[in-house]
């Protein structure tokens, strides 16, 4: 039986996948730029928010829904059968990211008249198992599209059957250690790979979800009014926290306002919306990064107006969400056309 869509994921989802476009469109005016020129006044949100860099809220809130996704899909089995789930989760990513690079590299070896590269060929292998983009993070890959998050998320798959065991038989426990885990990483880390993309670093947003969805199940004004002053307070105060830290707090903060706020947008085309999107995330996720790199290069962002690059972010997010959409469906005809069994 087909369980019920629960809203608020459909929600945060839609609004972390804006965030993730606004984010890498934004850096094009401001990565590599002197703060505060005038390139800076083009962005089209603020850079940080709550004392945040609101590239790192959005990641924060993705890896809180997808705990909490993978809870509410497999925490009521009592039983889950490895076989298939990593079946179903090699399907979800795999066939859909290799179409989108495939379509990517040729694109950009037509386009750049040819190909050379003086990495390493096989490195290839990073790219075929969807890393590139996480080792891109402190070495050379051929990295093209999508981003480290792909390659997290895989090791979060990888230990996902464990942790639905282990929240379901010992809840508080289990967060307990992770965040133990998590605080001695972000206090003693001294590895070339950056701390943000380390999976234990990230364990405490993704158990948190899978808490929620178990245990919590709603917010109330017990679990509003923290979070808001959370927030609020983190944004007034702006205290000088390491990254890591304030990306968890801030990002679980966010996760409970946004459940509330929610429920006020649950009607017909609120809801269809958000589904869309969250339907098409994942190819959103993967293409927009070489959409907006490729739009934006055609562009004279030093003449350009702060309306115009309204008007140009538009533009990008809307090409993003075509192209987004033909990978979709590209893929899905593929696997259920030419690849089935």
């Amino acid at each position: 039986m087909k369980k019920e869509r629960l809203f608020y994921l459909d929600f945060i989802r839609a609004i972390s996948t804006l965030i993730i476009v606004i984010t890498h469109y934004n850096a094009v005016f401001f990565w590599g730029r002197t703060p505060g020129t005038e390139l800076w006044s083009k962005l089209v949100t603020p850079k940080d928010v709550f004392n945040l860099y609101i590239g790192n809220l959005g990641v924060s809130l993705f890896f809180i829904i997808s705990g909490a996704a993978m809870m509410y899909v497999y925490g009521q089995k009592d039983k889950i059968d490895l076989k298939t789930f990593f079946k179903k989760r090699f399907m979800s990513l795999y066939p859909m990211f290799w179409l989108a690079y495939i379509a990517c590299f040729l694109y950009l070896f037509y386009v750049n008249k040819g190909f050379s590269t003086s990495v390493p060929y096989w490195r290839f292998i990073f790219t075929v198992i969807g890393f590139d983009g996480y080792l891109s993070t402190f070495t050379s890959t051929f990295y093209l599209l999508g981003e480290w998050f792909l390659g997290c998320i895989v090791l979060i798959y990888l230990v996902m059957p464990f942790l639905i065991k282990a929240v379901k038989k010992k809840p508080l426990l289990t967060f307990v250690i992770s965040l133990i885990v998590y605080i001695l990483l972000v206090l003693f880390y001294n590895l070339p790979l950056p701390i943000s993309v380390v999976i234990f670093t990230r364990l405490p947003e993704v158990i948190f979800g899978m808490l929620f969805v178990a245990y919590i199940k709603k917010v109330k004004v017990a679990y509003l009014l923290p979070s808001l002053a959370v927030l609020v307070l983190n944004t007034v105060l702006a205290p000088h926290i390491n990254d890591s830290f304030q990306t968890t707090y801030v990002g679980i903060a966010t996760f409970l306002v946004l459940v509330f706020i929610s429920q006020f947008f649950k009607f017909a085309v609120a809801e269809n919306i958000c589904s869309e999107i969250g339907k098409y995330s994942y190819a959103i996720f993967l293409v927009h990064h070489q959409v907006i790199s490729q739009i934006t290069s055609k562009f004279n962002l030093d003449t350009l107006t702060r309306g115009n690059s309204y008007v140009l972010f538009l533009l990008c997010l809307s090409v993003t969400f075509i192209f987004s959409k033909i990978l979709f469906d590209t893929e899905k005809y593929l696997m259920s056309h030419v690849f089935r069994k």
